[in-house]
């Protein structure tokens, strides 16, 4: 009987589905089977399939089996396989879902900590022998010396105007009004009344008597320079002057800085503050301050100590945000421009004083007469001024002794050592200021997070919830890659069929 012939390949109970997919299809044995030629007929004339297609998805299953049942993800072999009873399948499945979603908003919220830039604070303490010592500025709290204020009306009544004690009396007398009605008044220029202010202003050899530095007695105009500020006339030791390597350096507790300051109030005058002594800064070398808005006063009459204590900061430049909703200016990064055209330096108080010098020639052409800006307080909010990354920040511990005992002063006035009329509780202070320690207290900031840490964190939560490591997701993405190539061998081997089946099915024609 015609008929065709068929390779079929006989069972073999010791290979299992996996060694038939997976490894090389190896020779075996075949029978020859007598078919009917019209059965074979039907066969061949049905539709036709690639065998080759056939293999692929055999093999496609076959790595989809075995990952099923070697995933190092616990849960999923639990999903294949034979079923001890009812909805076991189902209900691992179930819990594979939950889990996983539990998984991924764990990590959608490491993620999103770690872009918010979290911050943690470290205190760290430095223990030195040399120290930077700091710039120590001194104003008299009655800026003007009466006997040098010329009888102008219009200069006595611009230095009543910025009196405490003049607005409240204009206020208490309903007189605010007609402060400042200066038009029946003669004008005098800006660089004149100026001038004439800083004529009036205490001098550095009347307010300083005596100046000594770590034990050594110096002139007064040696270690102090006079520097303009918001306040006026004030003199600075260890200033912007001074080169850095010619700046004072604080070498154990011998190095002390002692002057003692006669105040003139026998010849105060109206003055910002109505209250009689000095006002006493501390600031980096080469940074100016503002006496309005900080600073110590002594009042007359004591013999006070200053002890200092510093601590630095240093914290995170951009896009971590130093200072809760703000960043920091980072002056100490390569390259770093500074955007301050007044000063040389970037600080904070300059870049404050620079702004509102700016919105006053913007809105007025003028100019404080007795700084380049008079920072008030409400001008501040419109200037944008970070402070810098790094910062030094000064403390200061003070005591205070009563100047002289009654007989000291009495023995000085019959010695001709007393040149003031008035007594010295009113008119002297013996001030030290020295550091407390040399050791330094630095506040430090750090990431809180990083991507070690959270990486870290990631194998945690992939553990707790689906008893996972970080290898696992290696086996996914092998499985999905392992799975393209078959489909795509797969997509490959189809075309070539449907090629020499139906070649013309693929020839386009015009």
């Amino acid at each position: 009987m015609s008929g065709a012939t068929f390779q079929m390949s006989q069972y073999d109970p010791s290979r299992t589905y996996l060694q038939d997919t997976l490894y090389p299809l190896q020779r075996e044995e075949s029978v020859q089977v007598e078919m009917p030629f019209s059965e074979s007929n039907k066969l061949t004339q049905g539709k036709q399939q690639n065998p080759s297609n056939l293999n692929e998805e055999q093999k496609a299953k076959g790595i989809l089996e075995y990952y099923l049942q070697s995933a190092t993800i616990h849960g999923i072999s639990q999903t294949s396989g034979p079923q001890h009873y009812f909805l076991r399948r189902l209900i691992w499945l179930i819990l594979l879902a939950v889990m996983t979603i539990s998984l991924v908003w764990a990590v959608y919220g490491q993620i999103n900590s770690l872009y918010e830039y979290p911050i943690k604070t470290v205190t760290q303490v430095t223990l030195n022998t040399v120290l930077p010592f700091p710039a120590v500025t001194i104003c008299n709290l009655n800026q003007f010396m009466r006997d040098r204020v010329p009888d102008i009306p219009i200069v006595v009544k611009v230095i009543q105007q910025q009196s405490e004690y003049f607005q409240s009396v204009a206020r208490m007398k309903n007189q605010s009004d007609n402060m400042f009605d200066l038009e029946n008044l003669t004008d005098v220029s800006g660089e004149e009344l100026q001038r004439i202010l800083f004529n009036a202003a205490p001098r550095l050899d009347e307010l300083f008597r005596g100046c000594s530095w770590q034990g050594d007695r110096y002139d007064c105009n040696d270690l102090f320079k006079t520097d303009v500020t918001g306040h006026g006339i004030c003199y600075t030791f260890n200033g912007p002057d001074l080169k850095p390597e010619q700046r004072y350096k604080a070498v154990g507790p011998i190095s002390l800085l002692r002057t003692q300051v006669i105040l003139g109030n026998n010849r105060s005058y109206y003055a910002r503050y109505p209250y009689a002594g000095i006002k006493v800064l501390l600031n980096r070398p080469g940074e100016i301050e503002h006496p309005q808005y900080g600073g110590w006063s002594i009042r007359p009459g004591v013999a006070a100590s200053m002890a200092l204590s510093r601590s630095d900061s240093k914290c995170l430049p951009k896009p971590f945000k130093a200072f809760t909703n703000d960043y920091c200016e980072d002056t100490k990064v390569d390259g770093y421009r500074n955007r301050l055209t007044l000063y040389n330096t970037y600080t904070v108080v300059h870049c404050y004083r620079e702004c509102v010098y700016k919105r006053l020639e913007y809105l007025c052409n003028c100019r404080f007469y007795l700084s380049p800006a008079q920072i008030e307080v409400e001008d501040l909010f419109q200037c944008s001024c970070p402070r810098e990354c790094e910062d030094i920040d000064y403390s200061a511990d003070i005591s205070y002794a009563n100047i002289f005992s009654q007989f000291i002063e009495a023995q000085a006035i019959k010695d001709g050592i007393l040149l003031l009329n008035n007594s010295l509780r009113d008119n002297l202070i013996d001030l030290s200021i020295f550091y407390k320690s040399l050791n330094v207290v630095k506040i430090v900031q750090e990431p809180a997070m990083s991507f070690a840490s959270v990486m870290g964190n990631l194998g945690g939560q992939m553990g707790l919830f689906l008893g996972a490591i970080i290898l696992s997701i290696t086996e996914l993405i092998e499985l999905l890659l392992l799975l393209v190539l078959k489909a795509a061998k797969r997509c490959t081997s189809w075309i070539s069929h449907r090629c020499s089946v139906n070649p013309a099915a693929f020839v386009y024609k015009n």
